[in-house]
């Protein structure tokens, strides 16, 4: 009996951990650069090197699961703005149709992510790397 018990709760125990691990795995999207990904390590702190569909380069070093990290862009190898992103202020959802490529069918999925907000200070550089301008942010409103 006590085994039988000992089993249970390693099983809720496993399939709890499981949903927590699940949940770690929310994309975020960088409404800026129209850019999604989807954390991969444990704890989502990790640098990531993307290059985005018009040929820019995103550099990453994400801080946590939320979106707070800090970013620099690059075009053609040439730093063109950074800067600091804070969390999301919340899970975000919205519709997706979906077609099903055998039977046709279309069905809606919800994508949830998080969408980060630009925050303090980024720089912006011209196409030569120098010092173009600043502009001061809180929550993703511009400042100054």
């Amino acid at each position: 009996m006590k085994l039988s018990y000992v089993f249970f709760l390693f099983c809720i125990l496993l399939v709890s951990s499981s949903f927590l691990a699940y949940e770690t795995k929310v994309s975020i999207y960088i409404s800026e650069y129209d850019y999604s990904f989807t954390p991969q390590k444990d704890g989502c702190i990790d640098t990531l090197i993307k290059k985005i569909e018009d040929g820019r380069e995103l550099k990453i070093a994400l801080f946590d699961c939320k979106g707070k990290m800090h970013l620099q862009c690059f075009k053609n190898k040439i730093k063109i703005e950074e800067g600091e992103y804070i969390n999301s202020l919340d899970l975000l959802k919205k519709y997706i149709n979906r077609v099903d490529g055998i039977s046709g069918s279309q069905k809606i999925k919800v994508y949830q992510f998080y969408q980060p907000l630009r925050s303090g200070t980024w720089i912006f550089y011209d196409k030569k790397g120098k010092f173009l301008r600043k502009e001061i942010y809180k929550e993703g409103v511009i400042q100054r």
